[in-house]
């Protein structure tokens, strides 16, 4: 979909993004928002989903004897952590005046429980802001908030990705809060077999398997061979450290590629419940991705500081 011409331009605007059938549904007029535009972020991001994950401080008894005849209650001088679930800190009791929202355990931001909206921009802006406004009407973003996640999922046709975002917002008892942003990117067409990329990438996974083997098997011979000697050796358990973190990368790798989100999702018109479903599938997916590349950063360095040493022990003695 192609962003609108500036007024008084004659410039018209071409997408260069063509997205594939298999990730987009052919009967896009019933995915628009309004005026024939779907929700674009940056000319070329289709934001797709939203999910608001909120939890609400709770308040304890005031057992000073000064202070609880006009203050009975306060507030726990504890962070309501968005990552996890303290139930001594949350207040999970039903709210709203119009609406009734549920805290929903094992839900939200990395299942870490709270009350949970999720917002579907294939809908109408007057709709998206109704939602929001209801939101606020509903005591959502009063003073009893204790930490908020918005989390976005988006796709860019240029690349062919989808785009995680999640704005992490945490507020402690004094009121300061600490905002934190993270963002993973994820290619859900790696094995399309019609990209003559993915047969390339085929043998790039083969070669790497081979050479897994053969390193694996060189040191567990060098293992046996004198295992004191071995378990002595900086440079060998570097080795043996780096190739169990290779073997991490892989499964956490074959995790991600041949889980059934990953090869059977599809963009097109759902119900809410089938949205959420979506959302928490993309969710994990984008989690498991973003563990699978730090391991990956970790291996790599081990390789890198294993080079080092190889190289400032070889040098000297062929000088």
């Amino acid at each position: 979909v192609s962003p609108p011409a500036a007024p008084g331009s004659s410039v018209s605007h071409v997408s260069f993004c063509p997205e594939r059938q298999g990730k987009v549904p052919t009967n896009i007029e019933n995915m628009v928002t309004e005026a024939g535009r779907m929700v674009m972020i940056s000319q070329y991001n289709r934001a797709l989903m939203a999910r608001i994950s909120m939890k609400r401080r709770k308040l304890v008894d005031h057992k000073s004897k000064a202070f609880s005849n006009a203050y009975p209650k306060k507030l726990n001088a504890d962070y309501t952590d968005p990552y996890k679930y303290h139930p001594g800190n949350e207040n999970t009791d039903t709210f709203g005046d119009d609406t009734e929202y549920v805290y929903e355990k094992d839900s939200g931001f990395q299942g870490a429980g709270g009350f949970v909206s999720l917002i579907n921009f294939d809908r109408s802006k007057q709709a998206v802001l109704a939602q929001l406004t209801r939101l606020q009407r509903n005591y959502w973003f009063d003073l009893n908030q204790g930490s908020l996640v918005l989390e976005m999922i988006l796709f860019n046709g240029n690349v062919d990705r989808f785009v995680y975002v999640a704005f992490i917002f945490k507020h402690d008892f004094s009121g300061t809060t600490f905002v934190n942003v993270n963002v993973n990117a994820l290619n859900l067409s790696l094995h399309d077999p019609k990209h003559a990329t993915t047969y390339v990438r085929y043998v790039l996974y083969a070669i790497i398997f081979l050479l897994f083997i053969v390193f694996g098997k060189n040191e567990l011979e060098d293992m046996n061979s004198d295992y004191r000697t071995y378990f002595t050796n900086f440079s060998r358990l570097l080795q043996l450290v780096s190739l169990i973190l290779v073997a991490v990368c892989m499964v956490c790798y074959m995790l991600v590629v041949l889980s059934y989100s990953y090869i059977n999702f599809e963009l097109g018109p759902k119900d809410a419940e089938q949205q959420r479903e979506d959302f928490n599938a993309l969710a994990n997916l984008f989690q498991q991705m973003s563990t699978f590349m730090m391991l990956q950063s970790m291996s790599l360095f081990l390789i890198l500081v294993r080079c080092i040493v190889l190289i400032t022990t070889h040098i000297p003695q062929s000088g």
